[in-house]
C-alpha cells in the first residue's frame, strides 16, 4: 500500500459512519471509528466479517489477534507495592532470593485502536502485503 493510499484511509477513519475495507495477506479487514465511551472514539477492526472473543483468550492468542489487534501491557505490583518490597526489612536482595520480581508485567490484546499511526505500524510489521479494497 502506497503512502498516499494510508492518506485516505486515515482520512476515512476521521469520520464515525465510514468503513475502511482492506485485503491483508488472505483475511478481509474492515476498519471503522467507533465510540467506546461518552466522549471516546477509537477504531474498531472485524476480521473477515467477525470479532470473536474467543480469539482473545489468554494461554492461545488466534492469528487474527496477533495480526489485527493491539498489545496491551499492566504493572503486576504497583508503586506503592514497589515501594513496600523495597523498604526494610525486605529489600532487593530478599526479593531476589524469593523470586519476587517487582519489574513483571502482564501482556493483554487489546480491542481496538486508539491512534491510526500505531494501527499503521503494527499492520506493516505483521502482514506481508495489504491492499486498499474501499474507503
Amino acid at each position: 500500500m502506497t503512502n498516499e493510499n494510508w492518506a485516505k484511509v486515515e482520512e476515512a477513519l476521521k469520520h464515525q459512519f465510514k468503513i475502511v475495507k482492506l485485503k491483508c495477506d488472505d483475511y478481509r479487514v474492515e476498519l471503522y471509528l467507533a465510540q467506546v465511551g461518552q466522549f471516546k472514539l477509537s477504531i474498531g477492526v472485524y476480521v473477515n466479517g467477525w470479532f470473536k472473543g474467543e480469539w482473545f483468550k489468554d494461554n492461545n492468542l488466534s492469528e487474527e489477534a496477533i495480526r489485527f489487534f493491539p498489545t496491551h501491557y499492566i504493572n503486576r505490583y504497583s508503586a506503592k507495592e514497589k515501594k513496600f518490597w523495597t523498604k526494610y526489612p525486605f529489600g532487593k536482595k530478599y526479593c531476589k532470593e524469593h523470586g519476587i520480581d517487582l519489574n513483571a508485567r502482564k501482556e493483554y490484546k487489546g480491542f481496538s485502536w486508539k491512534s491510526f499511526p500505531a494501527l499503521k505500524r503494527h499492520f506493516i510489521k505483521n502482514n506481508k502485503s495489504i491492499e486498499l479494497i474501499e474507503v
